[in-house]
């Protein structure tokens, strides 16, 4: 009876045509009938009986191109390839979600596929947001896979289950447009709801990352595009550090700082030419990243407490009017993401994509 229960004949991933169909694969479960006898002849309490696991030879993600014969959308973001250590995450980030076929009603997860961020396992210490400054942190950059990957799937017509905007706008998506992730806290996941499997291709070169995604398409493909509108503005302050390193009546920056910004991203869909939906995507709030300047004490002997300033209030940009009136999603929480450098981005921006597009920002 405990055979019966356990045991499971390994196969391979193969596919079917008419209708076009996935099997994934199975991994052999089995144990020897005769060795577990014996050891249940024993006076136990409880009984661990050694299982014999046997490894499929072919997986889905080793299943031929032809199972996913079309391109349904690709996006590209562009990166420093001259910060080694920053590419290095990148490129583990990349291969980790290379190839992956997400089937039918399942959901993607970035961090489960990712894993735990760690010396161990390659990754290397790059800038990160934290606590509102930008420092390193072991991983930083894969924000930048995960915010690629996205815009992909959106454009893919592939349903958003988690996303968070970052702390800060990003330097390398738009506004709006960005997923940021921490492991064990914050995920990036998405839920194939498309007739058919898709598979993610992903790579980093040449200081390009690109991600598409593969599949089968089907009798309505929608073009997607995105309309992204600033609501308002918020202006960064400035902060003063006293540092004893410093000779007295010099000033040095620590951080630039950048104003904040409130958006309101749409996704428009579009089919034959004409637009069948315009729907609010998110809100999302980025915070001002505050200006930091040390102030030299050295040679002085009291000194003032660190003491904070407040710029100008630029102005606030009016509301425009919505392209229609969608649902509202909740507002993301505010939680200490991790993730590269980004810079201040506060205009308004309408593109089209037609499910191939490139970001410029850098």
């Amino acid at each position: 009876k405990i055979h019966e229960d356990i045991y499971k004949e390994v196969q391979d991933a193969y596919y079917t045509k008419e209708p076009f169909t996935i099997h994934p694969e199975v991994e052999g479960v089995d144990f020897n009938i005769e060795e577990a006898k014996a050891l249940l002849q024993e006076d136990k309490e409880q009984y661990e009986i050694p299982l014999n696991i046997t490894k499929p030879k072919v997986t889905t993600s080793q299943i031929g191109s032809e199972a996913f014969p079309d391109l349904l959308a690709t996006y590209s973001t562009k990166y420093d390839g001259g910060n080694i250590d920053r590419t290095t995450n990148l490129r583990i980030a990349c291969q980790k979600i290379n190839d992956k076929v997400i089937l039918p009603g399942e959901t993607f997860s970035y961090n489960k596929t990712l894993g735990e961020r760690s010396t161990a396992t390659g990754y290397k210490y790059a800038k990160v947001y934290e606590n509102g400054e930008v420092v390193d942190g072991i991983g930083g950059g894969i924000c930048q896979i995960s915010s690629t990957l996205y815009n992909s799937v959106l454009m893919s017509n592939l349903d958003i289950v988690e996303r968070r905007n970052h702390q800060f706008v990003t330097s390398y998506t738009p506004a709006g447009r960005d997923a940021t992730v921490v492991y064990g806290m914050t995920d990036f996941r998405f839920k194939n709801t498309r007739t058919y499997a898709v598979k993610i291709k992903a790579s980093c070169s040449n200081g390009i990352a690109t991600v598409s995604i593969y599949g089968i398409k089907e009798e309505n493909e929608y073009t997607v595009s995105f309309s992204t509108k600033t609501i308002s503005t918020i202006p960064y302050t400035v902060k003063y550090v006293d540092d004893n390193t410093l000779a007295s009546g010099t000033e040095k920056v620590k951080q630039k700082g950048a104003n904040g910004i409130i958006t309101e991203t749409y996704i428009i869909k579009s089919l034959n030419g004409k637009v069948v939906s315009s729907k609010l995507l998110s809100k999302d709030t980025y915070n001002a990243m505050q200006r930091i300047i040390l102030r030299g004490t050295k040679g002085i002997t009291n000194t003032d407490n660190s003491q904070t300033n407040t710029p100008t209030t630029p102005t606030t940009p009016s509301t425009p009017t919505a392209p229609t009136t969608p649902t509202t999603p909740s507002t993301p929480d505010k939680e200490p993401e991790k993730d590269d450098k980004g810079e201040d981005n506060k205009q308004e921006s309408t593109e089209i994509i037609n499910n191939t597009e490139s970001s410029q920002n850098e």
